[in-house]
């Protein structure tokens, strides 16, 4: 008996298109009739006074809220639209007070869409006495999930997340003086923690407050004691005794939002002079130091999208003007040249995607405000690189096979046959195109049959597999997708050549193998005489990977 390894090797190539995610670079030249109207919706629910204040996108649909007066007092309305018509599918509407209630700011988190504003105001919008502070949390059905109202008197004027709590922000009452409060929140709507604060004895007011994840800290933009804009930040924990302030008094007006890149820049749009100056944006660096800054009133909302910055005004016209990293100006759109309204507050969240732009304004063409809601194609627009990497898979599996034959023939003639295969290296190919993957395991199996064409000897064979296989991991992009190749078989035909060797003892029968001996051999070898017989079979061999 002898044995003999077969050993397979499968070379297979896997191609992985991951997606990766660049920006067109900005060109001023290029820029012209480019930031195109998707659509606009007007909506008037009542012939007295509503407004819209923020935007937010889940999936495919918008959620746009403020307030709506089909009840005379105003009450909370959310609005839920196609993203890609305007088209209304849905409105919520819920009045929990006979005074004025109204929504500022929204979130979309986890299927959650979250809304915060003020309950109960007496005649909004004036400051003469607050509401309470509501926070809302909707299911994507509008359905209310939890509704919490704080004991603490004042706006809830803005929302954020880190991911993982939220935290609600805006000013509170306190006798003749207001105050900056921030609220966090579990994703529940359970209180973990309020922290107020007082930077001076008159009027301070929060705007936005937005989470920055390259400075890991909660940013804050708004007024300090009734003249100062003011820019500062706090910890998640809402530990420090103050907000750590920026500017120091730097710029005479209000802070009305801000918007962070992915380098550490923080980007402000503002109201105000600075010395001699007026001043419509900063720009802060990673070390908080402000190195642009443009010297004109672009509006009060900032959004850095895809490699530029965007200034939306929606108070006494509507407008869009579009910035590079260094304040300088690459395109300015007017969309209306008068709302014909008084805007009396911020305008809230303003949201976007990969190719457009969603805000909200109030419209007053009819002589009450009604709600202006914009879908714009962005100007420079998210681009999809394409990058092809080839990895190699190589698996070796190693089989043992035993292959003894046994042919019997008339006593005394035994002749045993051991025959070793030789080996054979067979390599296959399979290619297979993932898009957005992270990982690509590719695995192989491998089962070894063999047969002989063997007759009319009597034939016993053992074929012993022992095998391995290999995956590669290589991580590219958000997905996981798994791949096992389907089973193919291979058969390959071959010719196997083996040696018998045949001792005589005293006689010959007719079922022996065939031994052609002259006398004069025998003579000469007498009763160990000894024969070699060449012999072929066609044997097949079927592998399946």
């Amino acid at each position: 008996m002898s044995k003999a390894k077969h050993v397979f090797s499968i070379i297979t190539a896997l191609i992985i298109l991951p997606a990766l995610l660049s920006t067109l670079p900005i060109d001023k030249s290029s820029a012209q009739n480019v930031l195109n109207l998707n659509w606009f919706v007007y909506e008037n629910p009542s012939p007295t006074d509503e407004r819209p204040f923020s935007v937010c996108i889940l999936g495919k649909y918008i959620y746009v809220v403020g307030y709506d007066a089909t009840k005379i007092n105003y009450g909370y309305r959310v609005e839920k639209r196609l993203k890609d018509s305007g088209t209304l599918v849905k409105v919520w509407q819920y009045n929990p007070t006979v005074r004025d209630d109204v929504l500022f700011d929204c979130l979309a988190l986890n299927n959650t869409i979250y809304v915060v504003g003020i309950e109960g105001a007496l005649v909004f919008p004036s400051t003469v006495d607050f509401g309470k502070i509501a926070v809302i949390a909707l299911d994507q059905d509008l359905n209310i999930l939890k509704y919490f109202k704080m004991n603490i008197t004042g706006f809830a004027t803005s929302i954020t997340t880190d991911g993982t709590y939220i935290y609600v922000g805006g000013f509170y009452q306190n006798g003749v003086d207001r105050g900056w409060f921030i609220a966090k929140f579990t994703q529940n709507l359970d209180l973990v923690k309020l922290a107020l604060y007082n930077p001076s004895p008159f009027d301070d007011y929060i705007y936005q407050i937005k989470f920055d994840r390259v400075s890991n800290m909660l940013w804050i933009v708004g007024l300090e004691g009734g003249i100062y804009a003011s820019v500062a930040y706090i910890d998640t924990n809402l530990s420090f005794r103050e907000p750590v302030e920026v500017l120091n008094n730097k710029i005479i007006g209000s802070a009305l939002s801000i918007d962070f890149d992915e380098y550490g820049n923080k980007y402000i749009s503002v109201y105000g002079s600075m010395g001699d100056k007026l001043v419509g944006l900063i720009k802060l660096d990673k070390n908080n130091s402000i190195v642009a800054t443009a010297n004109k009133y672009y509006g009060q909302k900032v959004v850095w999208a895809w490699g530029a910055l965007y200034v939306i005004q929606a108070d006494s016209k509507v407008s869009i003007t579009v910035f590079d990293s260094n304040l300088n100006q690459v395109y300015s759109y007017t969309v209306n040249e008068s709302t014909y309204c008084n805007q009396y507050l911020m305008l809230g969240n303003v949201a976007y995607d990969e190719n457009s732009l969603y805000f909200v304004t109030g419209l007053c063409q009819s002589g009450d405000s009604g709600w202006g809601i914009y879908s714009y194609r962005l100007l420079f627009q998210i681009r999809y690189n394409t990058v092809i990497q080839m990895l190699t898979l190589t698996t070796t599996s190693t089989f043992v096979n035993t292959i003894t034959n046994t042919i019997t023939t008339v006593s005394p003639y035994t002749i045993t046959v051991v025959e070793t295969m030789s080996p054979e290296t067979i390599t296959f190919a399979k290619s297979s195109t993932i898009t957005n993957v992270v990982t690509a395991t590719l695995t192989k199996r491998m089962n070894f049959t063999v047969t002989w064409n063997s007759s009319p000897e009597t034939k016993t064979v053992t074929v012993t597999a022992v095998g391995s296989t290999t995956s590669v991991e290589k991580e590219v992009a958000y997905q996981t997708v798994t791949e096992t190749l389907p089973p193919s078989t291979v058969t390959i035909t071959q010719w196997h050549t083996y040696t018998e060797t045949v001792a005589p003892k005293s006689q010959n029968s007719d079922s022996a193998p065939m031994l052609i001996l002259t006398s004069a051999a025998a003579a000469i070898l007498g009763l160990s005489i000894v024969a070699t017989i060449i012999k072929r079979k066609a044997g097949s061999a079927t592998l399946a990977y």
